[in-house]
């Protein structure tokens, strides 16, 4: 367990994901992994910037802002530096509206005595910001740079904008009571109850298993495993789970989601 806190703590645990879900779109396409350059940039970026919001906005923790954090955010901020430089410019507007909208997400646009305005305060945009962030780093940017079609483009990028979306959806669930606390904070569980949260992030994640298996034909048993997974998880996710169920188990989804693919390619 206590490896399993530090690899989710620390955020290393995330930013895997986010490598791996960009080596899905590689597998997708039929390259096989592929570790480039902007593969690792991803790695780092997801570990830099989920450590960063420790220290800003709101999901600042005083408590988690020991000296392993910022060794953490020193170590891979020099490592984003590194790679960004062999990164085409086109891969580099996306990932600078990436980063604002993880930005944006995190701190108030403004901010006084009174109030704070944030995107995140608004329960139709906190998920979608979410989705759209992971969409732009691990698929809009792998796609473009293997240079697909436009339709291959938004369809593959839509797969995995509704597949995120889906699994995002139920962390509201896990932020309930955080966010209650929140003045302004309106988030989807708090407007809809937890059974519509479930009913509507599994409608989600079914549009885009229908989406998944039309696209890839050659991996519709992998889909089905994967998105059957995440139904079910979704499924049995409540109020009274532990944060590990969300860090660990949903993020691994996206780990998980991989490794499937590579296992049923090699049968």
């Amino acid at each position: 367990m206590n490896i399993i806190k530090f690899f989710t703590a620390s955020n290393l645990w995330i930013a895997l994901a986010s490598f791996c879900f960009y080596q899905v779109s590689l597998v997708q396409l039929g390259n096989g992994i592929n570790i480039t350059n902007t593969s690792i940039f991803i790695f780092f970026s997801a570990l830099f910037s989920y450590n960063l919001l420790k220290f800003f906005g709101f999901e600042k923790k005083e408590k988690e802002t020991n000296f392993i954090t910022k060794i953490i955010v020193v170590v891979s901020a020099s490592a984003c530096f590194f790679y960004y430089k062999d990164i085409s410019a086109v891969s580099i507007k996306y990932f600078i509206v990436a980063g604002l909208l993880t930005f944006l997400y995190a701190n108030p646009l403004f901010v006084n005595k009174k109030r704070g305005f944030s995107i995140r305060k608004f329960w139709f945009l906190k998920s979608i910001t979410v989705a759209l962030v992971w969409t732009i780093t691990s698929s809009i940017i792998p796609l473009i740079e293997f240079q697909v079609t436009e339709s291959q483009l938004y369809l593959f990028s839509l797969e995995k904008f509704l597949f995120i979306l889906g699994i995002t959806i139920p962390y509201d669930i896990k932020d309930l009571q955080k966010d209650k606390l929140q003045k302004g904070m309106t988030s989807f569980v708090m407007k809809f109850g937890v059974s519509i949260t479930i009913i509507v992030s599994n409608f989600v994640l079914f549009c885009a298993l229908c989406l998944a298996f039309y696209l890839f034909p050659n991996f519709r048993l992998a889909t089905i495993l994967i998105y059957t997974s995440a139904i079910i998880i979704n499924v049995f996710t409540n109020e009274s789970r532990s944060t590990y169920w969300y860090t660990f188990l949903v993020d691994g989804l996206i780990i998980l989601y991989l490794f499937i693919y590579l296992f049923i390619s090699k049968v």
